[in-house]
C-alpha cells in the first residue's frame, strides 16, 4: 500500500484539514505491530488523534495485529526553527546570542522529542543554569510549534575561535532585517507606532506576534460580520510583495476608516500580528494604522544570494521556433504594448505534490522568456521530489511517479532557473502560489528570487470586463488562446505569457501609427 494512498483513505473518512502526510511507517514483524507517524499542518487535538488511530486500524491489512498512529504538527523545517531561535536570542537573551551556537537538530522521528543540541561558552554557564534556559526554551518551542522539544547544552569554548560559520555558498541569515523608512506619519486608528521603519513583505515567512509593515492599500472592502463586528479587508502592497489584511474596527473608528473609500492612492504604516490563514496563507491582523508617504524612489536591498552560474548545467533553454511565434500574433492587431518594449519578463508555472509550499514539493517547472514583447525562449524540466506523488495531485496534473523518477532534483535545477530569470520580472497566474514554492526551495539552496512580480489573474481582474471567473482557461478563452495541456507547467506558462501580452495591450494600449 502506498503511503499517499493510506493518507487519502484516512482523510476521506476523518476529513483532516490540509490532509495527512505519512512521514514514517515501521512494521515489527515479530509482534505484528505497525507504527505510523503522520504530519499535518494544523494543530493536533486529542479527538483527531483518536479518530486517526481508529481509522488507521480499520484500514490496514489483517496481517497487522496492532497499529500505533502518532500525529505531529509539521509546522517548521530546520531553517525556520533556526531563524526563530536567532530572533528569540537577540530579543530576549542577548547575553547568550554571541556565546551560544545551535550545533544539531535531531528530528522527532528519531526519538520521542525533537532534540536541539547547543554548544555554549563556559562563561555563560551560570546564566544558563540560573535561568533554567534549556527548560524555558523547550517550553517556548512546544507552545510555538505544537510539538515536544528537548534542549541540551554542552560547554566548550567559543569566544576564542568564534561561532561556527555557515558552509561556503550556503544560506546565511541577514544580520539585520531589511526595512522601508516611511515619511510624514499621521496617526489614524489605534496607538501611535513607535518605529517609522517597516519590514519587507517578501521577508514575512511565518506567523509573528508583532510586526510593522507599510504599503499601498488595494481592494478595500467592508462588511458587518454575523457577530456584528465591523470588519475591513484589504491588500497591503509594498515594493517587494503583498499580504491580505484584516482590521476589526470599533464604532468610534468607523468614520476614520472611510478615508480608504475615497479615490486616489492610500499609503499606510500598520502594526499588528501575522497569522496563518487556511485559505490565503499569512494574513496581517492590524491593530494600529498611520497614514504616511512611502519613499518616491526605492530599490529593495538584495539578500546575500549565490551568484547565477556562468553556464547552464542541467536545464538548457530552447529557442521558440519562428512558426510557433507567428501563431501568437494571429490577431489583426499584433502591435506590442509600449510597456513591454525594452523590458524582459519570465512567465513561469509550477506543478507540485500539493498545496503547501513548506510541506509539498515542485515536480515540474516551465517558463518562457519575453523580450520586447516577443516570446523568444522556453525553459522546462521535470523534477524528482524524492517522495511519492499523491493521487489527488496526479489526478490534476497527470504527472506520475514514473515520470519524475530519475529526473533532476530541485537543488540541481535552481541554479539554471536563477540564471534564466536574471534581469527579468516574473509573471504568473495567481503568482503568489508559485512564487512561494519557488522562494522556499530556493532559499534553502542559497538563492533569492526577488524579481518584480506581475500576476495575470490580478491584471485580468482590473482590465478585462465581464469575466465569469478568473481561472486561466477562462481568461485565455476571452482572447481565443489555446491552453494546450492544461495543468502542465510549460503549456500553462505559454498560455499565461499570451494572456500577459494581451492584457498589457489593454492596460497600456499600443500607440496608433499616424496616417
Amino acid at each position: 500500500m502506498k503511503e499517499s494512498k493510506l493518507c487519502e483513505m484516512i482523510n476521506s473518512r476523518v476529513q483532516v484539514e490540509g490532509g495527512l502526510f505519512l512521514k514514517e511507517a515501521v512494521y515489527f514483524r515479530r509482534t505484528g505491530k505497525l507504527k505510523l507517524l503522520f504530519l499535518i499542518k494544523r494543530p493536533v487535538t486529542s479527538a483527531l488523534r483518536e479518530e486517526v488511530q481508529k481509522t488507521a486500524a480499520e484500514l490496514v491489512p489483517d496481517c497487522v495485529r496492532s497499529v500505533e498512529a502518532e500525529i505531529r504538527r509539521a509546522y517548521f523545517d530546520e531553517e525556520i526553527l533556526t531563524g526563530f531561535l536567532t530572533d528569540y536570542l537577540k530579543k530576549h537573551a542577548p547575553a547568550l546570542s554571541g556565546c551560544l551556537a545551535l550545533e544539531k537538530v535531531v528530528p522527532a522521528g528519531e526519538g520521542k522529542k525533537t532534540r536541539l543540541l547547543f554548544r555554549a561558552d563556559p562563561a555563560v554557564r551560570p546564566y544558563v543554569e540560573q535561568n533554567r534556559f534549556p527548560y524555558a526554551l523547550a517550553d517556548l518551542l512546544e507552545q510555538t510549534f505544537c510539538e515536544p522539544f528537548e534542549v541540551e547544552v554542552r560547554y566548550e569554548s567559543l569566544l576564542a575561535e568564534g561561532l561556527p560559520q555557515a558552509p561556503e555558498g550556503g544560506y546565511r541569515r541577514p544580520e539585520q532585517l531589511r526595512r522601508i523608512y516611511i515619511r510624514d506619519p499621521r496617526p489614524l486608528v489605534g496607538s501611535p507606532i513607535e518605529s517609522p521603519a517597516a519590514e519587507y513583505l517578501i521577508d514575512m515567512e511565518k506567523p509573528r506576534k508583532s510586526v510593522v509593515l507599510c504599503g499601498k492599500v488595494e481592494r478595500f472592502s467592508y462588511r458587518l460580520t454575523k457577530t456584528e463586528k465591523h470588519m475591513f479587508r484589504f491588500t497591503l502592497k509594498d515594493f517587494t510583495g503583498s499580504v491580505s489584511c484584516l482590521y476589526f474596527s470599533s464604532e468610534k473608528n468607523l468614520e476614520k476608516m472611510k478615508v480608504f473609500e475615497e479615490e486616489g492612492e492610500h499609503e499606510i504604516l500598520a502594526q499588528g500580528e501575522l497569522r496563518e490563514d487556511e485559505r490565503s496563507g499569512l494574513c496581517f491582523w492590524i491593530r494600529d494604522i498611520e497614514l504616511c508617504s512611502l519613499p518616491t524612489e526605492f530599490t529593495p536591498a538584495p539578500m546575500p544570494s549565490k551568484p547565477a552560474p556562468e553556464h547552464y548545467a542541467v536545464v538548457f533553454p530552447k529557442k521558440i521556433e519562428l512558426s510557433a511565434q507567428e501563431n501568437l500574433f494571429e490577431a489583426a492587431d499584433s502591435s506590442v504594448s509600449p510597456f513591454l518594449l525594452g523590458r524582459t519578463f519570465v512567465v513561469f508555472d509550477t506543478e507540485t505534490t500539493g498545496l503547501y509550499y513548506d510541506l509539498d514539493r515542485i515536480i515540474e517547472l516551465g517558463a518562457v522568456r519575453i523580450e520586447n514583447g516577443v516570446i523568444c525562449e522556453g525553459f522546462h524540466t521535470m523534477i524528482d521530489p524524492e517522495r511519492a506523488i499523491p493521487e489527488s495531485a496526479a489526478a490534476v496534473n497527470h504527472i506520475t511517479d514514473d515520470m519524475v523518477r530519475g529526473q533532476p532534483k530541485i537543488e540541481e535545477v535552481l541554479p539554471d532557473f536563477f540564471k534564466f530569470t536574471r534581469g527579468a520580472a516574473l509573471v504568473g497566474h495567481n503568482i503568489e502560489f508559485d512564487i512561494k514554492f519557488l522562494q522556499f526551495a530556493a532559499k534553502k539552496n542559497g538563492y533569492f528570487f526577488e524579481n518584480e512580480l506581475f500576476d495575470t489573474m490580478e491584471l485580468a481582474r482590473e482590465n478585462v470586463k465581464g469575466l465569469p471567473n478568473l481561472q486561466q482557461k477562462t481568461v485565455a478563452a476571452r482572447f481565443g488562446i489555446d491552453v494546450g495541456s492544461a495543468h502542465r507547467a510549460l503549456d500553462d506558462a505559454l498560455t499565461c505569457a499570451r494572456i500577459f501580452l494581451e492584457v498589457m495591450k489593454i492596460k497600456y494600449p499600443p500607440q496608433k501609427a499616424s496616417a
